[in-house]
């Protein structure tokens, strides 16, 4: 029986490869090119596990601590979006509404099978986003959040999100990511190559090329900390050559193996080898 079983899954693994394999290719060739602005990062670690995720579309289950950063990205988001339509920080209370009504209907982390309701992970969200609002949040002007963009750069196309454009008091515009991490530098190195994407996306499109960036920021989430990223333009430049140059392995299905000691803890190890 056993035996019997282990071979339907197999059977059933190899059917499903297959058809992700099969739909994919026909989406691969019906359109031109079109990255995620995270593919830079994605590729560099791993170009077969962003082959597996971006070109055959496969999915991994969001662990706890990913989805706890996707309720408090929604969170700003709302919030931002709220200040930007009335000119005003919400107050407090309003904050702590938006995110208990987030956490609560959140399926993934709203309620434990084998614990009680995790009330203290909703208290420590509440104050990382309320933080967050006292130390810098309203005290810029909100000009877009989640700013949606899919432009075309020579022959291939990028697409993502924005999580906040925003303007100081003297007039400066700046973009701001948040990060559900820590401020340790092995995490910046990387979202500081994404803001230098954005910038780079923004410089294709018609309303942003003639608008000077002077400013770039992280929210590390966890550390409760502001991080500046220098505008470096040669630094920009190199970040969108290095994205043609994927554009580039990616259209000539160059998906080389990422062989190092990360590989162990990676969801596709079995489909590696």
């Amino acid at each position: 029986m056993f035996q019997s079983n282990y071979c339907i899954s197999n059977n059933l693994f190899i059917i499903i490869l297959f058809f992700h394999f099969y739909t994919s290719i026909l989406i691969y060739f019906g359109t031109s090119l079109l990255l995620p602005s995270t593919s830079l990062k994605s590729y560099l670690q791993c170009p077969f596990r962003n082959k597996l995720l971006n070109h055959f579309h496969f999915k991994i289950s969001d662990k706890t601590q990913i989805t706890y950063g996707k309720v408090i990205h929604k969170a700003l988001e709302v919030i931002n979006k709220r200040i930007k339509a009335t000119g005003e920080y919400l107050g407090d209370d309003e904050v702590k509404n938006i995110v208990e009504n987030l956490f609560y209907t959140n399926p993934n982390i709203a309620y434990d099978r084998k614990q009680k309701l995790k009330t203290d992970k909703l208290d420590d969200i509440v104050d990382n986003v309320i933080h967050y609002y006292h130390t810098f949040g309203n005290k810029i002007k909100v000009i877009d959040s989640e700013v949606q963009f899919n432009v075309k750069n020579k022959d291939y196309g990028i697409t993502g999100a924005i999580d906040l454009i925003y303007e100081t008091d003297n007039g400066k515009i700046g973009l701001l990511d948040y990060k559900y991490t820590s401020s340790e530098a092995k995490y910046m190195k990387w979202h500081k190559k994404q803001l230098y994407v954005y910038v780079g996306v923004l410089k294709l499109l018609e309303e942003w090329k003639d608008r000077e960036i002077s400013e770039l920021k992280v929210y590390a989430i966890k550390s409760k900390k502001l991080v500046d990223v220098p505008v470096d333009h040669d630094k920009i430049k190199e970040i969108m050559d290095e994205m043609d140059i994927v554009a580039k392995n990616i259209n000539e299905n160059n998906y080389p193996r990422q062989k190092d000691k990360h590989c162990n803890k990676c969801a596709f190890k079995r489909i590696c080898g």
